[in-house]
């Protein structure tokens, strides 16, 4: 907010990610503007960022440069190339043009809506806007970590003269070290995909192993009492049978007494 206040700009639209970080900013920058609720404006789904299948929610510190090599040497000018893997539970994973397809539908919005305001966008992490400015700038997207935005930083007046003054110069030298971690960490995801396994799969495999275990574990019990059920059932069918037929025999024997006593009676008379 101190470096907005500095440079003279004001916001007057705050389009945000659904993030709790992008949330949070939104927030504060609405605070300190005086800005109305009703012009903190969330975006559900043009802001989202990129979903990278089988390495979504892996190690931040592997797959983040493994990513940036891969779109650097595959994604090629339109970002159709270097797809993550996919993932079996169904979580997309996207090249840089299937994010730019959400982008430019973000842009149509901002144009249609907002002509006129001075707009500032919160997105949840750097590459966003940073493809973002490729677009407005003509940059060929398989250079858009050059131009990735660190946490926290702000840049105005994004327009295809900045974007191009900051993309005509030598990305910093650490960029390149990245790169190349990245295309060694990259060779190791996919020769040995299954030692940097996806932590939510990790997760749902142990969670999944508990569930199964107490499954059966109930389903056993639920075994042993229909046995033990049935067995007391059994037993008490047996008993109520051994009851009546120790009665009827009670029965028969008193008939016989009262038949024996019935004919001494008769002798007598």
């Amino acid at each position: 907010c101190h470096l907005l206040k500095e440079a003279g700009i004001a916001p007057s639209i705050v389009r945000y990610s659904l993030a709790a970080s992008s949330i949070d900013t939104a927030n504060i920058v609405g605070a300190e503007f005086n800005i109305g609720r009703d012009r903190l404006v969330p975006e559900f789904n043009y802001m989202d960022p990129r979903a990278i299948g089988g390495w979504d929610f892996s190690p931040k510190n592997i797959t983040e440069e493994a990513v940036w090599a891969m779109d650097t040497d595959e994604a090629g000018p339109s970002g159709t190339g270097g797809r993550p893997p996919p993932n079996e539970d169904g979580t997309p994973s996207e090249t840089l043009s299937d994010q730019v397809v959400r982008l430019t539908n973000l842009l149509s919005v901002l144009e249609t809506l907002y002509s006129g305001d001075e707009i500032l966008l919160v997105f949840p992490d750097g590459t966003g806007p940073a493809l973002l400015s490729c677009l407005i700038g003509g940059i060929p997207l398989y250079r858009v970590h050059e131009l990735n935005f660190q946490s926290g930083e702000i840049r105005q007046n994004v327009d295809y003269s900045s974007v191009n003054t900051i993309a005509t110069s030598l990305p910093p030298p650490y960029y390149s070290e990245i790169i190349e971690r990245g295309r060694r960490e990259l060779k190791q995801l996919r020769e040995n995909p299954d030692e940097e396994r996806n932590v939510k799969d990790l997760k749902f495999e142990e969670e999944r192993a508990v569930a199964e275990a107490q499954r059966k574990e109930r389903q056993e019990l639920k075994e042993r009492e229909e046995r033990q059920n049935e067995l007391e059932r059994r037993q008490k069918l047996e008993d109520e049978r051994r009851m009546k037929e120790e009665q009827r025999q009670e029965r028969q024997i008193q008939a016989q007494k009262r038949e024996a006593e019935r004919k001494i009676a008769d002798k007598v008379k």
